[in-house]
């Protein structure tokens, strides 16, 4: 319990301090790759034999170094690995899949494919979360939130924390 009030005061001061005004690129997708590592202990996880928490990338990759700087820590005693994927037909080693915003096939057409499998659906395209993908990373007053779309996340068997939702934008699919 103590540990998750610090990992929330932890997760609540790099989203308070995210996004100066003017944040290059390359800070913008060191925060999201923290992000990301952070996200993955607010997600509860069906239960897997899985040794890995394994972190992938579908499109373009924005992170640079940002994402191997993660890899070996570790989320619920598993160790984060992290690959880039060519297609979402090679995710399904993945726990977690960021869709690029140069991702070339529609979004729509990919969370379709990944949407019944245990896969945290995360990007910062404009409406993700709203088509059905999970979490969006979005800037508000130049803050890094997250819009969660916990309708997707239940469909695939996953949900967040309450400590996690209740620092989040909650958003509905088009058909709810």
């Amino acid at each position: 319990m103590f540990r998750d009030a610090v990992r929330l005061l932890i997760f609540w001061m790099l989203l308070a301090s995210s996004a100066e005004a003017g944040m290059s690129r390359e800070a913008e997708y060191k925060i999201k790759a923290v992000m990301l590592y952070k996200m993955a202990n607010f997600v509860k996880w069906p239960e897997s034999e899985k040794q890995t928490l394994d972190i992938c990338t579908l499109g373009g990759d924005p992170f640079g170094q940002a994402l191997q700087d993660i890899v070996g820590a570790r989320v619920k005693n598993r160790v984060i690995r992290v690959q880039a994927l060519i297609d979402v037909e090679a995710s399904e080693v993945c726990d977690v899949v960021f869709i690029t915003r140069s991702k070339a096939k529609p979004v729509l057409a990919i969370l379709q494919q990944l949407s019944l499998r245990p896969i945290l659906t995360v990007s910062d395209q404009a409406e993700f979360a709203r088509q059905g993908g999970m979490v969006n990373l979005i800037i508000v007053a130049n803050k890094i939130r997250f819009e969660v779309n916990r309708h997707a996340a239940k469909q695939a068997g996953l949900s967040f924390y309450a400590q996690f939702l209740s620092l989040s934008i909650l958003v509905n699919t088009p058909s709810e």
